[in-house]
């Protein structure tokens, strides 16, 4: 605490509180830096989980249409009859 001396011998104090005021405002500063840096990271994740979901099944429905295909190689009754056919996953089509 800083104390100033008067010519009259009277002490004059500084507020009290100030240190307080300040140490919560740097602790809400600090704190809202960690919500966003989790909050970032969290969303992060979760879109790179969706991502690894479709991925997946991008891979899965092509190795489908390779088994069909050679499937259809191997036993010519088991082929089509040369019309096009469409497989949809999620909104998401071929040919």
């Amino acid at each position: 605490m800083i104390t100033y001396v008067v010519p009259q011998s009277k002490t004059i104090r500084m507020p009290r509180g100030q240190a307080a005021l300040l140490a919560i405002l740097i602790v809400a500063v600090v704190g809202s830096f960690t919500a966003a840096a989790v909050s970032t990271v969290t969303l992060n994740r979760l879109r790179l989980g969706r991502e690894v979901v479709t991925s997946l099944q991008a891979y899965q429905v092509g190795e489908g249409g390779l088994e069909d295909g050679i499937l259809g190689l191997v036993d010519s009754s088991l082929a089509h009859n040369g019309s096009d056919y469409t497989v949809t996953l999620n909104g998401v089509s071929t040919t």
